[in-house]
């Protein structure tokens, strides 16, 4: 049986080819009715599409690009520049990188600095013609932002903003977690403890949370220990109370960010490696100080670009159906806080 061409399609519906072509990609540029329309026939006629000329069409579409410069829009909601805040400057350095070496222009929006409203916003990406975006770097979390979806093709580096529930790339938390406390244990530790920040895990989908529990519940009952979780900004507010949870429950090593090591070794009068453990399992790069687990940063603004770059090249705008959560395992590194008993 001969396939189904889209000029065949054209002519049911009564549209040039193009409408046709543009319509099956899911294109906004024609409208939502006629898309269905046109989207409904092809089902009926039994359109499939061919992948080797689909092929040849996007070749022909990516040298097109190579002619101007697109731009991809980044944007991220901080009080401070990206360049200041551990992990979120190497989201940012990724894209950067990842964007350059594919051609594309990379313009930055930070909706706290810059005041920008959702609509605003809106205007401004259309006045650029921007229909690339990647979200990143939400602090304290974001519920929703709203834009007109249907006009952009979008993915998120982490779990915020909420919604809407885009394509995402992200640091597998559990894994970086559950490789720390693993390597403890083979170090010969038996007691560990988290300290972190209270509202952390819920900007992780409490990935934090889940991991802890599903190792603690691998201990004996006597060597279960919560994690201390901390309120406030200072790092000395940070500590405060860690050495009455300390006295409670005497872990043998501490996982926490490195930022307060020095201030929970001098509430706790203990030191690392010779009188406690230290893993600081936050490690935005390598760093020789600290055993911990490094997050790969970088890579996850880069797997971002080419994500997006996909969408773009497959004219998968909007909201999707069912979004995907891309998960990059972190790497354990050895250092001098944390040696083998």
């Amino acid at each position: 049986m001969a396939r189904v061409s889209q000029k065949s399609i054209a002519q049911a519906v009564g549209v040039h080819v193009s409408t046709v072509s543009l319509a099956l990609r899911n294109s906004p540029k024609i409208p939502k009715s006629t898309r269905a329309k046109i989207q409904a026939m092809a089902k009926k006629l039994g359109y499939t599409e061919d992948p080797f000329l689909s092929a040849l069409c996007r070749y022909r579409e990516s040298q097109k690009r190579r002619s101007h410069v697109l731009t991809l829009g980044f944007i991220s909601d901080w009080q401070l520049p990206l360049t200041e805040i551990c992990h979120h400057r190497h989201f940012l350095w990724g894209t950067r990188k990842r964007a350059a070496d594919l051609g594309f222009h990379l313009d930055e929006f930070n909706l706290h600095d810059q005041q920008l409203s959702s609509r605003r916003l809106q205007e401004i990406l259309h006045a650029r013609n921007i229909e690339g975006l990647i979200l990143s770097s939400f602090a304290k979390g974001r519920l929703n932002l709203e834009l007109d979806w249907g006009e952009f093709s979008a993915v998120r580096i982490g779990c915020q903003p909420e919604n809407p529930a885009l394509h995402s790339i992200a640091v597998n938390h559990q894994q970086t977690l559950m490789t720390a406390i693993q390597k403890t244990r083979e170090y010969g530790y038996r007691r560990p403890g988290l300290v972190m920040g209270r509202d952390w895990p819920r900007l992780v989908n409490y990935d934090w949370e889940i991991a802890y529990g599903w190792e603690q519940q691998k201990l004996p009952l006597a060597q279960r220990i919560p994690p201390f979780l901390y309120e406030h900004e200072a790092v000395e507010a940070h500590c405060a109370g860690v050495e009455d949870w300390y006295a409670a429950y005497r872990p043998d090593v501490i996982l926490a960010p490195n930022a307060i090591y020095a201030e929970i070794c001098t509430r706790t009068g203990r030191k690392a490696p010779d009188e406690i453990g230290f893993v600081d399992c936050f490690l935005d790069q390598p760093d020789s100080r600290y055993a911990g687990v490094v997050h790969a940063c970088g890579a996850i603004g880069q797997l971002a670009v080419d994500f997006l770059s996909g969408m773009l090249i497959n004219h998968r705008h909007g909201v999707p159906d069912q979004p995907t959560n891309t998960l990059i395992d972190s790497a354990w590194q050895d250092g001098p806080t944390l040696v083998p008993r």
